[in-house]
């Protein structure tokens, strides 16, 4: 009995030092749960998107608008910078684990494509528009003629590329084909999709806030980390490293589905913390703490109610889809206007961890690339009854001023109401006079 004993107890010994790390690394480099934690540097997350939409069981879909952000694109000049920093830090390490940032190739991020769409990109918008083409097939059957489409884009290479990707997939296999014309809208006239450059005043109220109380966090939440990883590689990376590390990570998932690298030396609290150092900054920069972020997308919310309205009274005219092809900037302002994920406290680093865990605004899910809101204009089948529904990318949202994710038009209309109140033209201008 004793040596059975001792022979089970030395089978557990030898399996905690062998198969259990082995178990630990699989789950370190998984890809599916690394692309879901990399802030507003996230991949589309196709799987939530699927290939039907319940909905069309009880309604027919009278008219789709969607305003989305471009597919996954190269990282900035500034980004590679700190690629590399972090790279030839973790090169200088005697610990075998991270042998590989020996051989980073700053080449796979080539200076004439930062920020551009990469090719992954490209196909991830096509890919949704694939899927939301076949979804609602029936509505893309009705459009017949390129007057019954809205299909704009900001005069920017990667949404211009991103917007021709996903008209590609939405209109495969469609009577009208896919040779449908985007019109560009320069920055300095563009109020509705490229939002933040034609208007001063933000500016002036944003400034450097987005970074600084980003950076806040880090400095505060950070130094933990940093003080494992020095530890357990015998580098000396600085707590904004840690979270350069995080961004550096997220570029070669989101490109090249790598998470073999720097995605590998992260712990899950290094990923839960950088993303919501990532939310501070983006909702500092596009959503709730600034109101100016939210009255910015005043024209917008203009735009889609009065394209309801007319699809809602039968007006010629009126697009039965319509698509804006844009940026962060376009998607974001957009929610918060709408109130969409508010939270009821504002993201600082002061915010306590009960606050942080049960956040509503999370770039992940609400700012991936690709990321889109999308309004369904309804007709419940056998009646004249209508109804408003919105989806953020591709799953249903209840709207507030609405009691369900199914709105009465009339409803809708009126939760819209306040929202329309506003002057872009002198929000943006404002003691610019």
């Amino acid at each position: 009995m004793y040596l059975s004993f001792s022979l089970s107890w030395f089978i557990v010994y030898v399996f905690s030092f062998t198969i259990v790390p082995v178990l630990f690394a699989s789950a370190a480099f998984d890809y599916n749960w690394v692309s879901r934690h990399l802030g507003a540097r996230s991949p589309y997350d196709q799987d939530a998107g699927s290939n039907s939409d319940p909905i069309l069981n009880e309604y027919d879909i009278k008219q789709i608008q969607i305003v989305s952000r471009h597919g996954t694109r190269f990282p900035n000049a500034g980004d590679k910078k700190d690629m590399i920093r972090v790279a030839t830090t973790l090169a200088s390490s005697k610990n075998d684990t991270v042998a590989w940032a020996k051989s980073f190739n700053p080449d796979d991020y080539p200076n004439d494509k930062f920020d551009h769409l990469t090719d992954h990109g490209e196909e991830e918008v096509y890919q949704i528009g694939l899927r939301m083409g076949k979804k609602y097939s029936q509505l893309r059957s009705q459009v017949l003629q390129v007057d019954q489409i809205k299909n704009i884009a900001s005069n920017n290479p990667r949404t211009i590329r991103s917007g021709n990707a996903f008209i590609k997939g939405f209109f495969k296999e469609s009577t009208i084909g896919t040779d449908i014309p985007l019109t560009t809208i320069n920055a300095e006239q563009d109020t509705t999709v490229h939002m933040t450059s034609n208007c001063p005043q933000y500016e002036k109220e944003v400034g450097k806030s987005p970074k600084e109380q980003m950076n806040a966090y880090i400095n505060k939440a950070f130094p933990p980390n940093a003080e494992r990883l020095n530890k357990d590689f015998g580098v000396d990376l600085s707590p904004k490293d840690v979270f350069a590390t995080l961004l550096s990570c997220a570029y070669e998932a989101s490109i090249y589905h790598r998470v073999d690298t720097f995605c590998s030396i992260l712990s899950e609290e290094d990923y839960i913390m950088s993303e919501y150092a990532f939310d501070i900054k983006y909702t500092n920069k596009y959503s709730y703490p600034h109101e100016i972020n939210s009255l910015i997308a005043c024209d917008l919310v203009k735009e889609i109610a009065t394209d309801l309205d007319n699809a809602y009274q039968g007006k010629q005219g009126a697009p039965l889809v319509s698509f804006k092809h844009g940026h962060s900037m376009s998607v974001l302002p957009l929610a918060a206007r709408l109130g969409i994920h508010k939270d009821d406290f504002l993201l600082t680093a002061d915010a306590s961890q009960e606050q942080i865990d049960n956040r509503m605004f999370r770039t992940s899910r609400d700012d991936m690339y690709g990321s889109n809101i999308m309004f369904q204009l309804l007709n419940k089948k056998g009646t004249e009854e209508k109804f408003v529904r919105v989806l953020l990318s591709e799953e249903p949202t209840v709207l507030p001023g609405c009691d369900e994710e199914v709105c009465p038009y009339e409803t809708f209309k009126k939760a819209v109401a306040p929202l329309l109140q506003c002057n872009r033209e002198e929000i943006c201008n404002a003691g610019n006079s």
